[in-house]
């Protein structure tokens, strides 16, 4: 099955960094991405556009969720007008600085501009 679902391998990479795997569209993706020193496994969710919880997370919001050891599940949802940075350092606080900036520069080198030419419907 995962050939039948995951596209890669080095789908995006520089050297040994970038985009190894993906598979999804737009309202839910997964990638797994090679860091300078480790391996991310980061599902993203796109809130429905009018999306309410404590604040409004519709509009230029998503959930970024790391797949952790026994496929544990920890983030929580970003805001794309606001610093990536501070905004991973918020909801990651399990990483150290390092992973942190080392998510941000892959998320702002590769995934970024790939997410966004997702298609937003399966393609059959």
């Amino acid at each position: 099955m995962r050939k039948e679902y995951l596209n890669g391998p080095e789908v995006n990479m520089v050297g040994q960094v970038g985009i190894n795997f993906y598979s999804g569209m737009k309202s839910m993706a997964f990638y797994e991405l090679w860091g300078e020193k480790e391996i991310f496994r980061l599902l993203i969710v796109q809130p429905t556009a009018n999306l309410f919880t404590s604040r409004f997370l519709g509009k230029n919001h998503l959930l970024f969720l790391l797949i952790v050891e026994d496929d544990q599940l920890i983030g929580g949802f970003v805001s794309l007008q606001e610093n990536m940075y501070d905004q991973l350092s918020g909801v990651m606080q399990h990483l150290n600085e390092r992973s942190v900036k080392d998510l941000e520069d892959l998320w702002t080198q590769f995934v970024k501009d790939h997410y966004k030419q997702l298609p937003s419907e399966k393609l059959v």
